[in-house]
């Protein structure tokens, strides 16, 4: 069985979470402010709460494969949550 890559599924990210990856893959200087200081290095870019929320929250990573799956993975996460609320708050809107 081959390894899982890491990386995230196709269209899963927004096209600007994209073209973040993608100029941290081409410009080195870039990928490491990314790496280490993610606010600072996504200050010019035009994201969402949900996608400033997930970019923003990944610290301390060494490469930008693992910045990539947590990027996709917490993105994906927080997508869920805004359309899915929890089966409580469900319950308490057919409540009232």
């Amino acid at each position: 069985m081959q390894p899982r890559p890491l990386r995230p599924a196709r269209g899963r990210l927004s096209p600007e979470l994209q073209l973040i990856l993608g100029k941290a893959i081409v410009d080195r200087a870039f990928r490491a402010r990314l790496l280490t200081n993610p606010r600072r290095a996504l200050a010019s870019f035009n994201l969402t709460a949900d996608e400033r929320r997930a970019a923003c929250g990944i610290t301390g990573l060494a490469n930008l494969a693992e910045y990539a799956v947590l990027l996709e993975e917490r993105y994906a996460g927080s997508r869920r949550r805004r359309l899915n609320p929890l089966p409580e708050a469900a319950a308490l809107r057919k409540a009232s």
